[in-house]
């Protein structure tokens, strides 16, 4: 434990954060810290935490650059762990000292970890700091009708004017899982590939992709960077089809990784 603990101290592995945090840093200074000289005691009701949070941040673009950028800083991580020791040959000696299926399991598991705290902790920081700058006004059914939360777009929509933090804290965790699925995923294709580009990239590439073909093919294809977002800009699947989508997926990652250790450690 003490030896991956050193190894997680490189700061190369954080400019995936870096790179998040940016993101959050544009959305409070340029839409949240904004709407603060708009606040008179009739309007209130419009900007709010629950309406300016990064999510639920309807028109502002922010919630679309955070999703669409996540498979990429979730790939500048604790993953790239992987991809190091392959290329410095540490791999093999790692190897000696211990087994294929500890190393499997270490391995994966930091990569997934990785992601899911890199997304949870940027959503939360968001969450936080719109908290700290804008009045805490519940959202009302008839004064915020115009917030586009419907059950088609926003799993459990019935929440947002019921329990808000309650959808907010389901909405992070969804994403943090889906973070972390692309964090392994991308500690997987270090097994397979040998350009470190294409080993951060290709999740950023899929996931942008899916995300084009969902706007074209709505109700056929689904892309987890909109299922994610608080407002899905096309049609939510059924929450058990996301469930099932995400479950398959993360078993094929994983044992493609389980398969790519193997693979290497044959050579």
């Amino acid at each position: 434990m003490t030896y991956w603990l050193k190894r997680v101290k490189n700061y190369h592995y954080y400019y995936g954060f870096a790179l998040g945090l940016l993101i959050i840093c544009l959305h409070i200074f340029f839409s949240v810290i904004p709407a603060r000289k708009y606040l008179t005691a009739e309007n209130v009701f419009l900007f709010t935490p629950y309406t300016k949070w990064i999510y639920f941040n309807a028109g502002s673009g922010y919630s679309f650059l955070f999703v669409l950028a996540l498979p990429l800083f979730c790939s500048l991580g604790l993953n790239q762990l992987i991809y190091d020791d392959l290329k410095s040959g540490f791999w093999h000696y790692k190897l000696i000292q211990g087994s294929l299926k500890r190393y499997s399991l270490v391995t994966s598991l930091l990569s997934f970890v990785s992601g899911f705290a890199m997304c949870g902790v940027l959503l939360l920081l968001d969450l936080g700091l719109t908290f700290l700058l804008l009045p805490n006004v519940k959202p009302d059914f008839i004064l915020n009708a115009n917030a586009p939360v419907l059950p088609q777009f926003t799993f459990f929509s019935n929440l947002y004017y019921s329990h808000p933090l309650v959808l907010f804290f389901a909405y992070i965790i969804f994403s943090s899982f889906v973070a972390g699925l692309f964090s392994l995923f991308s500690g997987m294709l270090s097994f397979y590939i040998r350009k470190k580009f294409a080993v951060v990239s290709t999740g950023f590439v899929i996931g942008f992709v899916l995300t084009i073909l969902a706007t074209v093919f709505t109700k056929q294809i689904y892309s987890p960077l909109l299922i994610i977002s608080g407002y899905n800009p096309v049609y939510n699947p059924p929450l058990i089809t996301a469930l099932l989508g995400y479950l398959i997926t993360l078993i094929l990652v994983e044992v493609g990784f389980v398969l790519g250790v193997h693979k290497n450690a044959a050579l």
